[in-house]
């Protein structure tokens, strides 16, 4: 509340927000609990940051207020397995898990390995590069015909 209780008397003030006491980020004038946005400078580095909030009524600081900012946390998600899957499917799968297809290597139609690996946890929107080539046919063992009936 500005101004704070002790200062009825005073005509209503307007709480200005500085960004690590120094850069202004934004006035909000009246007697009632403020709220607003902002942007966060484009100089600010990662880590710690302090907003302090003044009451300023007239040209007199009558009262102040540190508010902590931090980063923002980081969510990880999960790489979904591609093997086996064209290029064009992985890279659908890839969307919904809210990642990128990033290199694609080789020579054929289907992904045999991939980078970073199915399972890991990574950020949101990393690439996964996939290396593609032509699936191995399946083997079989043919068994011994000879002497045997059609039938059979």
């Amino acid at each position: 509340m500005c101004p704070p209780s002790g200062f009825d008397d005073a005509s209503p003030g307007s709480v200005a927000l500085f960004w690590d006491g120094s850069d202004r980020l934004a006035a909000v004038d009246g007697r009632a609990v403020v709220s607003t946005s902002f942007v966060v400078p484009e100089s600010a580095s990662l880590g710690l940051h302090q907003v302090v909030a003044r009451c300023v009524v007239g040209d007199q600081i009558v009262a102040s207020a540190d508010f902590l900012v931090t980063a923002p946390v980081e969510v990880l998600v999960v790489v979904p397995d591609l093997v086996g899957e064209s290029v064009e499917d992985a890279e659908d799968r890839l969307v919904e898990a809210e990642l990128e297809l990033g290199d694609v290597t080789g020579d054929g139609n289907e992904v045999q390995e991939q980078d970073p690996v199915a399972g890991a946890e990574v950020r949101r929107g990393a690439p996964v590069n996939v290396f593609v080539g032509t699936a191995q046919p399946e083997v079989v063992v043919v068994p011994n015909l000879v002497d045997s009936a059609v039938a059979d």
